[in-house]
């Protein structure tokens, strides 16, 4: 009988497989996240201190970007089976503005069984684009514990 996530059987998910999301975040939506954040950065709440530090008004903090960024990992893999974050790092390559298209998306870079882990280890890549330019890349690894796993981990008794 062939093993879950082996040559002979496959994992799940697939190396290439993608998943994104598109919003636009208001001039609310920004200053109510930094607020939640404990950011007080006048740039993410004040739309004239933001054009005096030279923005076009203001821009959503880093964790905000990151955050939405990261829990569309969670929205997209625990309509599959439950799954858990292990890593999540990420490069800010420009300030993400008000009330324009935000795009997110991630693409499966690796996939492998880990009977330590009882799911299947994914590797992505993913970015953020605003304006048809990145403003954040990033890199996370996940573990998706699809129930067949849980059971063949389960000793027999």
């Amino acid at each position: 009988m062939d093993t879950i996530g082996t040559a002979a059987a496959p994992t799940r998910i697939r190396i290439g497989e993608r998943f994104s999301l598109e919003t636009v975040l208001s001039r609310d939506d920004i200053r109510d996240a930094a607020r939640l954040l404990g950011d007080d950065n006048p740039v993410h709440l004040d739309e004239q201190a933001a054009i005096a530090a030279g923005f076009s008004g203001i821009i959503a903090a880093g964790p905000h970007t990151s955050a939405l960024h990261s829990a569309l990992l969670a929205k997209h893999y625990s309509k599959l089976a439950p799954m858990l974050g292990l890593e999540y790092s990420v490069r800010f390559h420009r300030v993400v503005t008000a009330d324009a298209p935000l795009y997110f998306e991630w693409e499966v870079v690796a996939v492998e069984y880990k009977p330590s882990l009882k799911g299947e280890l994914v590797s992505l890549v993913g970015k953020v684009v605003q304006g048809g330019r990145d403003v954040m890349t990033g890199t996370s690894k996940v573990v998706v514990r699809f129930p067949e796993y849980a059971a063949a981990a389960t000793p027999a008794g």
